[in-house]
Order: structure tokens, then sequence, then C-alpha cells
């Protein structure tokens, strides 16, 4: 479950990335071990560890402090859009879906499998 936590804050940073650089960033997830994974910049399975270094290093490059919290999912604003649902609340916001930016050398295709 780590990494399907920790691979959409990389794949948000790279898309957002001209919003968040230079910025203060609060992440919101429901997985505490995908959390404290970010937060000490380590974890023993060494799937979860590439994508928390490719955070860490983004965040270095980038100039953004985030700030990794946990929600529970009902109270979690960022779960209905990770679903691809649009919320009302987040339709009054004004909130719209755009592509996302994988990390270099993945495709769609290969994310699907």
């Amino acid at each position: 479950m780590g990494q399907a936590e920790i691979f959409p804050v990389l794949v948000a940073k790279l898309t957002w990335s001209k919003h968040l650089e230079g910025r203060h960033v609060i992440v919101f997830m429901d997985n505490e071990r995908a959390k404290i994974a970010l937060i000490s910049a380590y974890s023993p399975v060494l799937a979860s560890l590439k994508l928390v270094m490719e955070c860490s290093v983004w965040d270095y490059h980038n100039n953004c402090a985030s700030w990794y919290t946990r929600v529970p999912t009902c109270c979690n604003p960022a779960d209905s859009p990770s679903r691809m649902l649009m919320s009302e609340e987040l339709k009054k916001l004004g909130a719209r879906v755009v592509s996302p930016v994988l990390p270099s050398g993945m495709s769609p295709a290969e994310e699907m499998k």
C-alpha cells in the first residue's frame, strides 16, 4: 500500500511543478507508513525508498518545503480527485481535471500494468 500512497505524491509534484516551486506544501494522505517514509526520507522497502528519494530530490531542486500529514479517507480533500471524481465542493472551488505528469521513463500504458 505504501507505494500506492507515495507514487501520487510524486506525480502531483511533477504535475503541479510550476505552482509548487519555492512554496510550502501540505500533502494529505491516509497511510501512516507512507507518511513516515516521506517525513524520514527512508523506507526499508526498496520500491518505496526509490519513490521517497525522488520526492526528496524534487523538493530539493524546486526549493519546496513539503509537510506530510495523515487524514482519514473520509476527511481527505484529495480523496475524490485521486479517484477521478469531482465533488460538488471541488466544482464550487473551480477545480478542474488535468493530465498527470508521470516520472520519466514511464508511459500511461506502463502505469496500467
